[in-house]
């Protein structure tokens, strides 16, 4: 016959988990935007956005032209 019976207290688990540092993580990943070609789509990113802004400022502030009524 079979015995169920558990001899053994539950086992408990630790679990540590790493500490991680805001500041070194952050200056990592500035510092590798900075020293990569990728730091040049900030410009490129900005002068899309100037000028989609200006094009809704310019489609917002277009008046039709009203129809002549004879």
């Amino acid at each position: 016959m079979f015995s169920l019976a558990s001899s053994s207290a539950p086992s408990t688990v630790t679990v540590s988990a790493a500490t991680v540092d805001p500041t070194s993580l952050l200056s990592s990943v500035l510092g590798g935007l900075l020293g990569s070609p990728a730091i040049l789509l900030i410009p490129v990113l900005a002068a899309v956005a100037v000028a989609t802004a200006v094009a809704a400022f310019i489609v917002w502030s277009a008046n039709p032209a009203d129809e002549d009524e004879d």
